[in-house]
């Protein structure tokens, strides 16, 4: 059975699927500490929820020194390559 998520005036609602929540924006903003609190309060209500963090995984995959061209959206090489890190 799925953690209840809020109750109506008509009873109480359960959501049976999953929800991605999508933070995207410009560096030091507070996605990251927003998706905390998030993950948190989601947890509290017991709703199993976790975290990604695509900088991260990027730099798995690639290590930290990524040049400017990987970013480059006309740079169809670096394309294929964000296209793998999406996968």
């Amino acid at each position: 059975m799925a953690a209840q998520l809020y109750k109506t005036h008509t009873g109480q609602l359960f959501h049976a699927g999953s929800i991605a929540i999508i933070n995207v924006g410009l560096p030091a903003r507070g996605k990251t500490h927003g998706s905390r609190s998030l993950i948190r309060y989601m947890n509290w209500l017991g709703v199993q929820s976790r975290s990604f963090h695509m900088g991260q995984y990027r730099r798995r995959l690639y290590g930290s020194e990524i040049s400017a061209d990987y970013f480059d959206l006309g740079n169809e090489e670096m394309a294929a390559a964000r296209t793998q890190a999406e996968d």
